[in-house]
């Protein structure tokens, strides 16, 4: 049978052999992350389909700083979620609502076959739609405060949260050059030099850990690099109630403000560029599925998403 040690010596969970070896102390989503993917990988145990479903069970229910230590009702609600997951998921293919299949015909047209999906449909659906996807740089200066309750994507989703108006803004080496896409106090305290120059610093690293985060998705699905290039920094500084959206067009914008809490002291990168690309993924499902809401056409993209990642930085 399968041995689980836990040690205060181990930083990072491994396998050897038929042993797991487990960090000995407060148990956070990265952890529970870090092991089911090394016990899905090293032993296979589970079906592809319950490991995907307690997988997104764990990021949809458990808060993403570090400080958050898990307990036994946060367990509870992932196993919950986890089953109410994977019983969508089975009404979903069991009913007829797999996956498209575009395949070419002899007369140069298309026809869809409705079929389960794999690694290689969604590269396939990403082909189509980049080729739809022109790349939504810096000339569109404006975008409207945004609501997104029309995406029928249930509770407790930060992308669900209104954006404020936001507007680009040229910004210097302080802030890490180039533009951001700003609130209007923000932008006004920016062409002002009133912004304080602490938080100068952290939107520079942010920025830093973001264009990290893009860079590891591109390497693990070389396929998103058309949809990655309209990835967009912006900071929202009135509001924290959203990591990142997608606009319904081209583009996604991240909202830097909303991870300023994690930039303190000596933070864990490595831990926060883990969140930033699940949160770029978590927005590149709705550019691929803008349709499905949070529901299970979404959720197996991003999962297949997740998964390829997992798989790029452990073989990296």
């Amino acid at each position: 049978g399968i041995k689980v040690i836990f040690s205060k010596d181990i930083k990072v969970a491994f396998t050897h052999e038929t042993s797991i070896f487990i960090s000995d102390g407060k148990v956070s989503r990265k952890l529970i992350i870090s092991v089911l993917n090394v016990c899905h990988s090293r032993f296979e145990v589970a079906s592809a389909e319950n490991y995907t479903s307690l997988m997104q069970a764990v990021f949809e229910c458990l808060p993403s700083r570090d400080t958050h230590s898990c307990e036994m009702k946060d367990v509870e609600r992932v196993l919950k979620k986890a089953k109410v997951v994977r019983k969508e998921a089975s009404e979903f293919l069991s009913g007829g609502g797999l996956g498209e299949r575009v395949t070419e015909t002899s007369n140069h047209g298309s026809e869809t076959e409705m079929v389960p999906t794999t690694m290689k449909d969604l590269e396939d659906k990403i082909k189509r739609v980049s080729k739809k996807t022109k790349e939504a740089g810096p000339d569109t200066s404006i975008i409207p405060g945004t609501g997104f309750g029309e995406d029928n994507a249930g509770d407790g989703h930060d992308c669900l949260q209104n954006a404020s108006r936001l507007a680009k803004v040229k910004v210097d080496n302080s802030f890490g050059g180039g533009h951001l896409l700003c609130d209007a106090d923000t932008v006004s305290s920016i062409r002002t030099k009133t912004f304080p120059a602490a938080t100068r610093v952290k939107i520079s690293q942010l920025r830093d850990l973001l264009e990290e985060a893009c860079s590891i998705v591109r390497s693990s699905i070389p396929a998103l690099g058309t949809l990655l290039n309209n990835v967009h920094e912006g900071y929202d500084g009135r509001n924290d109630t959203y990591e990142a959206f997608f606009d319904g067009g081209e583009r996604i914008v991240v909202n830097l403000f909303a991870f300023l809490p994690k930039i303190q002291g000596r933070f864990n990168s490595r831990g926060l560029i883990h969140d930033l690309v699940t949160v770029v993924t978590h927005e590149l499902g709705h550019a691929l599925e803008p349709a499905a809401g949070h529901g299970p056409v979404w959720r197996d993209a991003h999962m297949k998403m997740m998964i390829q990642v997992m798989q790029y930085l452990e073989s990296n």
